[in-house]
């Protein structure tokens, strides 16, 4: 069900105010849905030949400021302004804080999700999300992150991955045990999503900790942020990241239980992962933290920090029975040399092939 009316008119008054083409166009192209809704064709066609119009006078307005070239500032007298140029802070690549007040929710990711694959478009304005799954601007911003750093949208374009139209066709309602632990280890192995990424690296492997763990963990981190950003931010970041693993789809992986009697959270036996989806998260590891090595230790698949024997919480013996069924399949092979035990791929290009074999293999 889309929005109100006037809740639609008031953002687009808004999107006028502060002279925003751009969210003015997907408000009024929203605003055009909701008059099909509600059967008012005619007005609906009357309204789609006016944002049309407003669309073209956009792009023509940007295709003339792009052909106009620099500005150049001069004095009264005509003579040339020089500004000296400062160097600009290099943008981090690290990140504090994605929710903006939204959770890890995977029903809502499906509603979002179908609705974009079906317009069969490339790109999205994060304006019309609102009226998708029923949140304001801001919770739909944080949303719309926490599905970019799931793996499942695009940052730029919002338009569903690969991945995410993987899951979709396989497994609509993210339900399936293999889903879910691929999606940990996207978000999980994210060295740039620091809070999450030492959460599920050092706090979850323990056999219990609460949230003065947590800022001990990431006391080093309050040099690069304001005090209110650290205090209020990591609280919100750390309540999204444990919510997700015990009150979302994410629970049925079975990694946490909140002990209300001592207010700690305590680790439990996780489910077991499934072997393509541990190869899928070995050539994921590889892709992102050692692109060019032709092999990998089983070591470093076992400990390494973002591993995915440390964030899928394996025990040294079912990673190596695990590794030895796939290498009995021919999708991988395993060398020893002395004290050095190593795999290298045989089968598949890229981690997202094996998430569809693994899927097929269902199904037949």
């Amino acid at each position: 069900m889309p929005r109100k009316q006037l809740d639609i008119i008031m953002d687009l008054f808004i999107a006028q105010r502060d002279d925003n083409d751009k969210a003015f166009i997907a408000f009024g192209e929203e605003y055009v849905r909701y008059l099909i809704w509600k059967k008012y064709q005619f007005k609906a066609h009357e309204f789609e030949i006016i944002v049309d119009q407003i669309k073209q006078n956009h792009i023509a307005k940007e295709v003339q400021d792009s052909s106009m070239g620099p500005i150049i500032d001069r004095t009264l007298f005509g003579d040339e302004i020089t500004n000296k140029d400062y160097p600009t802070k290099e943008k981090s690549p690290y990140v504090w804080q994605i929710s903006r007040g939204a959770q890890v929710d995977f029903m809502q990711a499906s509603v979002l999700l179908e609705y974009c694959i079906e317009s069969k478009r490339k790109r999205f304005s994060s304006y019309e999300f609102p009226a998708v799954i029923g949140y304001s601007h801001e919770k739909s911003e944080g949303f719309s992150r926490i599905l970019y750093f799931l793996g499942l949208l695009d940052d730029k374009s919002k338009a569903p991955s690969k991945l995410a139209a993987i899951i979709i066709q396989n497994d609509k309602y993210f339900e399936d045990i293999g889903t879910l632990w691929i999606l940990h280890y996207f978000i999980a192995s994210d060295s740039k999503l620091i809070i999450w990424n030492r959460i599920a690296n050092n706090l979850i492997p323990k056999p219990s900790f609460n949230y003065e763990d947590a800022i001990q963990l990431l006391d080093n981190q309050r040099q690069n942020y304001s005090l209110k950003s650290f205090t209020t931010h990591l609280r919100k970041e750390f309540t999204t990241c444990i919510k997700a693993y015990t009150e979302s789809n994410f629970s049925k992986l079975n990694l946490l239980t909140f002990d209300l009697a001592s207010s700690f959270y305590r680790r439990t036996q996780p489910y077991l992962v499934p072997d393509e989806i541990l190869l899928a998260a070995i050539w994921l590891f590889k892709k992102r933290y050692h692109p060019n090595e032709v092999a990998l230790e089983i070591k470093l698949l076992a400990t390494a920090e973002n591993s995915p024997g440390r964030l899928f919480y394996l025990t040294d013996r079912y990673l190596r029975d695990s590794l030895d069924r796939l290498r009995v399949k021919g999708y991988i092979t395993i060398e020893s040399f002395a004290d050095l035990d190593q795999i290298k791929f045989t089968e598949f290009k890229d981690w997202l092939e094996v998430v569809s074999s693994y899927y097929k293999q269902k199904l037949t």
